[in-house]
């Protein structure tokens, strides 16, 4: 993606916009630089590479914060070889389970993954410079947010998202929890990756919808693109609860990208097109959906 734009936050923020809207944010400290995820690869990295020796901040170490695993947050990572990277456990985790999968069905074969080497469970704060990350389970099970408290900054990586948030992981009440923990922090500028900087209002609209989701109303409120991402929401849902089940039926010896091909392949088939990508069930109703998943795990 091209480089939109380059906006500074505060007194040591930079933010970089992508041309289709998602971004990442450099915080500039006295000793180290902290770079909040590194998008979809080099590209977008040599900007933000640029912009590091221009301003003569190459010098000083950069970190590498990895808000979650999805690959649109750490296919840059390897464009620092000498950065360390810091992440949730489960983040490392969860990108040594299905990181090779999501290059092979993006057919991505010139990255490499770099994991993190640097994981936290709770929060890990870096007082002296006046950062702190913090575990935010939300739109993933591995999903963190990066505080300065310097600049009053919250970047949430994909926990907020406008209109309504992505759901890729089957607790709502913690995501519930993490929403009412950003919504009580002091701040003056929150951003997400793919909405750049919102209002603390979003709060308020996902915890609105999350509720919804719990107790099976369709939409408290709506316009015409919400209805298509709630779907996708709900058979989201139904995979994560599918792969939690074959995970207990097949137990030590499941293997996430063999899992992954089996079941799609037995999808297509059912539905009579192989031509449907696995990541874009939208042609597959969520009653259909829901019925290939129950006979999928019945034959098996």
């Amino acid at each position: 993606m091209k480089l939109k734009q380059i906006r500074p936050i505060g007194k040591r923020g930079v933010l970089f916009t992508f041309e289709f809207g998602d971004c990442v944010y450099l915080i500039k400290t006295d000793k180290v630089n902290i770079l909040c995820d590194t998008s979809e690869g080099e590209e977008e990295m040599s900007y933000v590479k640029t912009f590091l020796l221009e301003n003569n901040l190459d010098d000083k170490p950069l970190y590498i914060f990895n808000s979650h695993s999805d690959y649109d947050h750490i296919w840059g990572n390897n464009a620092f070889p000498d950065s360390n990277i810091i992440a949730h456990k489960y983040c490392r985790q969860r990108i040594l389970e299905k990181g090779e999968y999501d290059l092979i069905v993006r057919n991505q074969k010139n990255i490499t993954l770099k994991l993190p080497n640097i994981t936290f469970t709770d929060t890990l704060c870096l007082a002296d410079i006046g950062i702190e990350f913090v575990y935010t389970p939300g739109h993933t099970v591995c999903s963190a947010s990066c505080i300065d408290y310097i600049d009053k900054v919250i970047y949430v990586g994909d926990n907020l998202e406008a209109p309504l948030p992505y759901l890729n992981h089957l607790v709502l009440d913690d995501y519930l929890y993490t929403l009412d923990y950003l919504k009580n922090l002091s701040c003056d500028y929150i951003i997400s990756t793919h909405s750049g900087i919102v209002d603390k209002s979003l709060i308020d609209e996902h915890l609105l919808y999350l509720e919804d989701v719990q107790s099976g109303k369709y939409l408290t409120f709506s316009n015409e693109y919400m209805p298509i991402r709630h779907m996708q929401n709900m058979k989201n849902l139904l995979l994560l609860q599918h792969e939690i089940k074959m995970k207990k039926v097949i137990g030590k010896n499941f293997n996430y990208i063999s899992y992954k091909n089996n079941l799609w392949n037995y999808i297509s088939e059912r539905h009579n097109d192989k031509n449907i990508r696995f990541w874009d069930i939208s042609q597959i109703s969520y009653q259909e959906l829901k019925d290939y998943l129950e006979t999928y795990i019945f034959d098996k």
